[in-house]
């Protein structure tokens, strides 16, 4: 039975509780907004990426951490933080890029 090891907000974003939030912060920021991007396919592929990066036993399900053991320790739910600080989520929105209409 898995178990939860903490929250997207714990341990992934602090400013956010779902990893769409986490997208729709950065995209606030852009001048044409989320226009020209999937947002769907780009959240499906960060969990992904975040799942692959993470340890085999372990995965982000939801807005959940889980993993095999009933608690996780301190040093796995940083490690789990430090896996997620390096997944590149600027590359993964570049991937799904659809040009703006009007824009050269």
């Amino acid at each position: 039975m898995a178990a939860s090891y903490g929250t997207w907000r714990e341990l992934g974003d602090q400013w956010a509780d779902t990893v769409e939030e986490t997208i729709d912060g950065i995209f606030s920021y852009a001048a044409y907004g989320a226009s020209g991007y999937d947002i769907a396919a780009i959240a499906t592929d960060y969990r992904t990426v975040i799942n692959t990066a993470l340890p085999a036993d372990v995965h982000l399900a939801g807005n959940q951490f889980v993993g095999p053991n009933q608690k996780a320790d301190e040093n796995t739910r940083q490690n789990i933080s430090a896996i997620v600080e390096q997944v590149d989520l600027v590359d993964v929105i570049a991937r799904h890029w659809r040009q703006h209409p009007g824009q050269n």
